[in-house]
């Protein structure tokens, strides 16, 4: 059985947590961000990072982890304290018409195989995401997913939702855009959308306060 306490500070650098309301992201564009917008009381680290941040009397948790199947342990860690989760990370779209900075909060998660669909909201207003185990795919996988009613993919999103749902946790999965992969794909982006992606990221922290 998995001591967690002994675990957290192997991934953190601490035994415990000084809050139940947790934000997690693997890019390290929004540690930067928040480190600057709000106040840092403390912070921590093992494989990981972690910052104790300060907004209006309230402490937050601020977790840096790598990308993919790693989210799966810092679930499992945070698991005994989490009331909150709010996950800041990127995302590509399904959507040749979005817009590449944009804001999303999917409300739905779903695996590529199956009928798997996790949702955390209303099954006539369904955005969905689709976690897939990879940044590039074949344009049959989109065509796939598109078909499926799937709007964005990332690499994290069904393990997320499917730890908040089972442990009953308030989550706002927020994401920037930041690729097209059936027409602009991570390796056509530029410098013009780097910036249009950063300037989102600044964004994302007086949306975060919303659910804070």
């Amino acid at each position: 059985m998995i001591n967690i306490s002994s675990f957290n500070r192997i991934l953190f650098g601490t035994n415990k947590f000084s809050s139940n309301i947790f934000l997690i992201t693997n890019i390290n564009k929004f540690i930067n961000v928040f480190k600057k917008k709000l106040f840092v009381l403390h912070s921590s680290s093992g494989w990981w990072s972690r910052y104790v941040l300060k907004y209006n009397e309230k402490k937050l948790e601020m977790l840096k982890i790598p990308p993919g199947n790693n989210v799966v342990d810092c679930l499992n860690v945070i698991s005994p304290f989490a009331k909150k989760i709010i996950w800041l990370g990127y995302c590509g779209s399904l959507n040749n018409d979005e817009k590449i900075g944009n804001l999303v909060i999917p409300n739905s998660a779903i695996k590529p195989y199956g009928k798997n669909l996790i949702s955390l909201g209303s099954n006539n207003n369904l955005k969905i995401i689709c976690q897939t185990d990879g940044v590039v795919k074949s344009e049959y996988f989109y065509e796939r997913l598109k078909n499926k009613g799937v709007f964005y993919v990332d690499m994290e999103s069904w393990s997320v939702f499917s730890f908040a749902k089972k442990n009953k946790i308030f989550l706002k999965y927020i994401l920037v855009v930041s690729d097209i992969p059936t027409i602009k794909p991570v390796y056509y982006l530029n410098q013009k959308h780097f910036k249009t992606i950063d300037k989102a990221v600044l964004k994302t922290v007086e949306l975060v306060k919303k659910f804070i």
